[in-house]
């Protein structure tokens, strides 16, 4: 094995599930912000192993809420099945799952909207003692870090969208549903759990919308797909939603 690769390999061994370097490191699948992801192989088998930074923490990012509710959804055959973890060390090894990335193209094929809302309202029925997903407190904080002269404009316009917006029965949300998060090998998958909390559900929905500029006629079939009717009020919520989504995005980008 590369030195290159020291710290993944004493990653895999502190969980201590293989022989000591019986596995082999392959490559960096992804370098986000707050991990980076490796592929590493074992008995012939491919498995994803993830490691946390540090500055997960400062963004209010929990190692130990996540797994309580990526658990529940691997269950569901939301999430891949976590093989192990070490959440003081911020190691998680999960299964590799074989399937495409969902593209922003996939969001315009109305097929694959239904297969999504689908998707989100089997999350949206988790049961697992998830925490609550703080909006306010999460744009502060960001605020709070940013450098950019905006970031005090984004924060108040988030909050005022925020205060017109009716509150909604809580449910285990994704909170994160970009396309780079979507899986499909003819099941669709949910990748990246760590913004996942209680929330309005419909905050989701907003992400899907939000995060690619979907336009309002395609907003409209996906939440009245979701809902499996037409609602005026949510539609006015959601739409409240993703003006908040737009602002808390601009504030977490400027914060890293």
């Amino acid at each position: 094995m590369s030195t290159n690769h020291k710290h993944v390999i004493d990653a895999v061994n502190t969980l201590g599930i293989w022989p000591e370097n019986g596995f082999e490191v392959h490559r960096r699948l992804g370098n986000g912000p707050t991990n980076e992801t490796w592929l590493v192989t074992h008995d012939n088998k491919r498995y994803v192993l993830r490691l946390v930074k540090l500055v997960a923490a400062t963004l209010g990012l929990s190692l130990t809420e996540e797994m309580i509710v990526v658990t529940e959804a691997a269950k569901g055959k939301l999430a891949p099945p976590i093989i192990a973890s070490c959440v003081h060390h911020g190691i998680v090894l999960s299964e590799y799952l074989d399937g495409r990335t969902w593209t922003v193209q996939d969001l315009h094929d109305r097929a694959q909207l239904d297969r999504l809302a689908s998707a989100l309202r089997r999350i949206h029925k988790l049961e697992c003692k998830a925490p609550p997903l703080d909006i306010r407190c999460s744009l502060q904080r960001y605020a709070q870090r940013s450098t950019d002269a905006s970031a005090d404009m984004w924060l108040k316009n988030a909050l005022a969208q925020l205060d017109l917006i009716t509150p909604r029965p809580l449910a285990v949300c994704h909170n994160d549903l970009t396309v780079a998060n979507l899986i499909d090998d003819g099941q669709l998958y949910m990748i990246d759990w760590e913004f996942a909390a209680l929330g309005d559900p419909l905050f989701d929905l907003a992400v899907v919308i939000a995060h690619h500029e979907l336009d309002a006629a395609t907003g409209e079939y996906f939440l009245s797909t979701y809902l499996g009717r037409s609602d005026a009020s949510a539609h006015a919520n959601l739409v409240r939603w993703c003006g908040v989504y737009q602002n808390l995005l601009a504030l977490w980008r400027s914060s890293l």
